[in-house]
């Protein structure tokens, strides 16, 4: 199996397990993953330094989201959709993506068929999960997920040190701003003694 066909293999993984499960260490699993892939194919075009940078930064925001979730419910989730339904939407999505992965590469010039397919179902999987969350958390781990799609086509074009730590940092920062208003929320739900 070859590097392109392994990070596929990530995203649509990291994609499915994102979408589907609604415990809190699987979500992160997932994002882990991706991030995986991402490196794998950022690695191609930037070299091992800079891709590094982006998978230590997103493994980083991962840790930061990972210990602040680690004394919380299982599930975090707050909506009711069925794993069918969700199930279902995936594989549309998979669909969309398929039918339309080549053609990435004629919109972006230099993102190959793979980068274009596992964009799509990076950035599909992040808006089908954001239209079932209202929680602020839930909503930074799809932005993460989003962003991760957009920088695999991103990395085509731009290709320097100030650009890879820029990206790392807005990863990071988004974590922290969904650590800081996850706790907001925790404590804002918090049943105070009369």
């Amino acid at each position: 199996m070859g590097q392109d066909q392994l990070a596929l293999l990530a995203a649509v993984l990291s994609g499915a397990l994102f979408l589907l499960f609604r415990n809190w260490r699987l979500t992160l699993a997932a994002l882990s993953v991706q991030y995986l892939g991402v490196f794998i194919w950022v690695r191609e075009i930037w070299g091992l330094e800079l891709a590094a940078i982006k998978l230590i930064a997103g493994w980083m925001a991962v840790a930061i989201l990972g210990a602040t979730l680690r004394g919380a419910a299982a599930d975090l989730d707050d909506d009711d959709t069925g794993i069918l339904f969700k199930l279902f939407l995936f594989i549309i999505l998979l669909l969309v993506a398929w039918s339309s992965g080549g053609e990435v590469g004629s919109w972006l010039a230099g993102v190959t068929q793979e980068q274009g397919l596992a964009g799509i179902i990076l950035v599909g999987t992040a808006l089908i999960r954001l239209g079932f969350h209202t929680r602020a958390l839930q909503i930074v781990l799809c932005l993460l997920f989003l962003f991760s799609g957009f920088e695999l086509w991103f990395a085509v074009f731009e290709d320097s040190a100030l650009t890879a730590v820029l990206l790392g940092v807005s990863n990071l920062a988004l974590s922290l701003v969904g650590a800081f208003l996850h706790g907001q929320e925790t404590a804002g739900t918090a049943v105070l003694p009369e």
